[in-house]
């Protein structure tokens, strides 16, 4: 007992020195007296000690390449349930050449990896199992420390080593994505922020609920919010989505839908973007899709190698002169027509105004800066310019 708290206190001492994983694997590896490695749950492997042999690795390769989907299925129900418990044991998977010695590593009863060693040094009397527990115990709050808590699940890690690419090209080949996003063949991203527009923070229960009408769904705390994969053709539960959305005052950012899991970076990126720009024009809540935003997103991305104001149609500043002159509002007036598509009865709502008032400015507009707003060419260019023009991003 006295020895297993000595080696517990290395380990600790080791472990406060800065949150070297590295260095913690080495020094269990020594206190095991066998190699080892960290995994996260969705397989991907984390570390290993100096002295892991290659073939370990390289026998998970081909236990994935021979072995058949059954097989595989079988062999992940088995792995995941042995893990669970977080308890030593020995494990003797398809086509490999060695046993191993896996343990789960949880913290605060959440499950965030496993610890596994080749069983093929030691002979079973001298393996100290609570040794081995002890390790995998230490491991997650070594992760937790390194703000990895939130890695869950298998398939947050995942998500996670996405977002961050620390999944490997190696990984895919190997195509081990199990047990985490089944049998989908096409997702979509979302984002949304740790907090409300009004600033108040978000619960679990909150965020809990604002995703409860998914049916495939996995997210991670990720910059300033929560990226949510979840699948691409759930589109039927996207009315609940909204309606969650305006009951939180939440503003959801939504991606296209992607089939390839390795574009999920760029699919993020469009998500915040839509985001953040239709926040900026005033959206409170509800669900924005980058796919309404692309136009938006191509000219900011112009804007930062020329000179947009080159660009711009000639209307808009003298609209805008015009209106400054003459205390007058035929820029929103405009921008509300483009907004809401020539829709009388919104464009009254969001001017405050009559609608007579609304047609007589329209017909005000084309007669003072001759603009057709009948003529696509001439509402594509307003379109472009009004962008530019209103763009802070």
């Amino acid at each position: 007992m006295e020895e297993l708290l000595n080696k517990e206190s290395l380990l600790i001492q080791e472990m406060i020195k800065g949150i070297d994983m590295h260095s913690l694997v080495n020094l269990s590896a020594k206190l095991l007296g066998n190699p080892v490695a960290f995994y996260l749950l969705s397989l991907t492997e984390y570390v290993h000690s100096d002295n892991y042999p290659k073939e370990a690795t390289e026998d998970l390769i081909n236990c994935r390449f021979r072995s058949t989907q059954d097989e595989i299925d079988k062999w992940s129900e088995m792995f995941k349930e042995s893990i669970r418990t977080c308890t030593p044991s020995i494990q003797s998977w398809p086509y490999q050449r060695h046993r191993h010695i896996i343990c789960g590593s949880s913290v605060g009863g959440s499950l965030v990896g496993y610890i596994t060693a080749p069983q093929n040094i030691l002979p079973l009397e001298k393996i100290d199992w609570k040794l081995f527990q002890l390790i995998a115990g230490i491991f997650g709050i070594a992760l937790h420390l390194q703000k990895d808590s939130y890695l869950k699940t298998s398939e947050s890690s995942l998500l996670w080593g996405l977002l961050t690419d620390n999944i490997s090209d190696d990984y895919f080949q190997r195509n081990i994505i199990v047990p985490t996003f089944g049998s989908l063949t096409q997702y979509r991203m979302l984002w949304f922020l740790t907090h409300t527009v009004n600033g108040n923070q978000l619960t679990n229960n909150d965020v809990y609920e604002l995703l409860i009408s998914l049916k495939n769904k996995w997210y991670v705390l990720y910059e300033e919010g929560y990226a949510v994969i979840t699948d691409g053709s759930d589109i039927i539960k996207w009315e609940s989505l909204m309606a969650a959305t305006e009951k939180k005052n939440v503003l959801i950012g939504v991606s296209d839908v992607f089939s390839n899991l390795k574009n999920i970076k760029k699919n993020f990126r469009d998500a915040q973007y839509a985001l953040r720009y239709s926040n900026i024009n005033g959206a409170t809540s509800g669900i924005v899709k980058y796919n309404d935003f692309k136009l938006s997103h191509l000219i900011a991305m112009a804007g930062e190698h020329l000179d947009l104001s080159i660009y711009t149609s000639n209307y808009i500043d003298e609209i805008e002169k015009y209106d400054i002159k003459n205390n007058s509002e035929y820029l929103n007036t405009l921008r509300a027509f483009l907004k809401y598509n020539r829709n009388i009865d919104e464009m009254s709502k969001i001017l405050f105004i009559h609608k007579n008032t609304v047609l007589y400015r329209i017909r005000r507009l084309e007669e003072l800066f001759q603009i057709d707003l009948k003529n696509i060419y001439q509402v594509s260019s307003l379109v472009c310019s009004l962008i530019i023009h209103d763009n802070s991003i």
